[in-house]
């Protein structure tokens, strides 16, 4: 008789634990619906779709799932200056799009006349650039000692050391689409 009370005990024992940990793992569980899971798909589709790599060119998803193709070219930085006293680099970037531009995050590779690099680094920028226009972009300069000026920049009065930049799109976040170039409309 006792060992069963034992073994009753001891069962007792080995199931209000699981079932004590089974409420609990059932608590910490979180219950998706269908509308949220096609929510969370649907974000992280048109995230995917807005997201734009660059190499050779880029691909865009359009909402449609149509593939486009852009050359490198379509978006164009120019403009370039930094003097030895600004706090500030600024430059030109030119949308030649159907889309317009809602981030951008470039790499700028900075180098002395020789070739030999100074600096890299990778700048995110938030901005509205319309499709097939131009915007100026400013960004907080590297040079925190003022001591080095783009080479086509004014030339400052005090001694500073001339470099060169390149600047090339890791990526870009695009917006709204505009069906053909500004251009095109006037000839019709």
């Amino acid at each position: 008789m006792r060992t069963v009370a034992e073994f009753t005990i001891a069962l007792l024992a080995c199931i209000i634990p699981l079932c004590a940990d089974a409420k609990k793992i059932r608590q910490s569980l979180k219950v998706e619906t269908k509308s949220q899971k096609e929510n969370r798909e649907e974000h992280s589709r048109k995230k995917m779709e807005t997201k734009v790599s660059v190499k050779n060119g880029f691909v865009f998803l359009s909402p449609e799932g149509e593939k486009m193709t852009f050359p490198k070219d379509s978006v164009i930085f120019s403009g370039y200056d930094k003097p030895a006293s600004a706090l500030k680099e600024a430059f030109l970037v030119t949308n030649n799009t159907r889309f317009s531009i809602k981030e951008i995050a470039v790499e700028i590779t900075y180098t002395d006349m020789t070739g030999r690099m100074l600096h890299k680094r990778t700048a995110g920028l938030r901005c509205l650039i319309p499709p097939y226009e131009t915007r100026k972009l400013e960004i907080s300069t590297w040079d925190s000692q003022l001591s080095y000026y783009y080479f086509r920049s004014a030339e400052s009065r005090r001694p500073a050391i001339p470099y060169k930049v390149a600047i090339s799109p890791v990526s870009f976040t695009m917006g709204e689409i505009r069906d053909s170039h500004p251009i095109d409309k006037g000839a019709e």
